[in-house]
């Protein structure tokens, strides 16, 4: 039910929907699939900085065409060798996941937790801009 509420505000018809679905493998969730079907508005929006412990994460959304077709990390943690390594394996996974998921509600990565949230914040926030 909360899947067609959404739709019916988005303006999306169920046929759409059905389409979009059948191009998703089957374990796609609604609220990933209502999220795929979402529109932004073309431009970049830029979230806020967040903390995550030994810095701050911000993010800058691109949006082309109504689609996430492109994310800049503006500022995160590299003083240490730590941060460095960390940031250097989870920031390309969760760019690519947002891509991929037209939102910030992707999956955090496996030992970079503090960063993981902080990029998910910004994302969120720089997409509820873009959306609005």
């Amino acid at each position: 039910m909360r899947l067609f509420a959404r739709v019916a505000v988005l303006g999306t018809s169920v046929a759409t929907i059905c389409a979009a679905a059948a191009a998703f493998a089957s374990s796609v969730s609604p609220v990933h699939l209502v999220a795929y079907m979402q529109r932004y508005r073309d431009g970049s929006s830029t979230g806020s900085a967040f903390d995550a412990y030994y810095g701050v994460v911000q993010v800058q959304a691109v949006i082309h065409g109504g689609r996430v077709v492109a994310v800049n990390v503006l500022r995160y943690p590299f003083h240490s060798w730590t941060s460095r390594s960390i940031n250097s394996r989870a920031l390309p996974r969760l760019k690519q996941e947002v891509i991929r998921a037209q939102s910030a509600d992707v999956h955090a990565v496996s030992g970079a937790t503090l960063t993981s949230h902080a990029f998910m914040r910004s994302m969120s926030e720089a997409l509820r801009q873009a959306s609005s």
